[in-house]
């Protein structure tokens, strides 16, 4: 599972790509690949906009660490990205050492033992990016 956090109301485009069941041969299990019905090639949409996506306990991290209400969906109203921005810089900047390393923790099959500072500054930098290129363009950003 993941949330990806994205511009709303962002505007994608349908591209041509190799089809990922046949990689682009156009043959599935010796046979015409039903995907892309033997051209090699299926529909896609992408978005020239920036946008973040992270593992749900990633995300949900990087929500606490802005003082935000984690939750697997929600939005930040446009009134908000100045604010955001400010504390995206902090985080990116390393200044905070929130959620970084800590002692590991063991929960059944689930290993917590934190991230390390280039990943919080990589991925509060990266999200910085979606938050400042939808507070110039007047959006809102989502998540999901």
């Amino acid at each position: 599972m993941s949330i990806t956090f994205s511009i709303k109301n962002a505007p994608y485009r349908k591209v041509m790509v190799d089809c990922l069941a046949c990689d682009g041969t156009g043959h599935y299990y010796d046979a015409c690949c039903p995907y892309c019905k033997g051209t090699g090639k299926c529909e896609d949409v992408v978005c020239d906009l920036p946008e973040v996506n992270m593992a749900n306990g990633n995300a949900l991290d990087m929500l606490r660490a802005l003082g935000e209400e984690p939750d697997d969906c929600g939005e930040w109203p446009l009134s908000r990205l100045h604010e955001l921005m400010t504390k995206l810089t902090l985080l990116k900047c390393g200044i905070t050492s929130v959620f970084l390393e800590k002692d590991t923790v063991r929960e059944g099959n689930i290993i917590d033992c934190g991230r390390d500072s280039e990943y919080v500054i990589r991925r509060s930098g990266q999200l910085y990016e979606v938050v400042a290129t939808a507070f110039k363009m007047g959006r809102a950003v989502t998540w999901g």
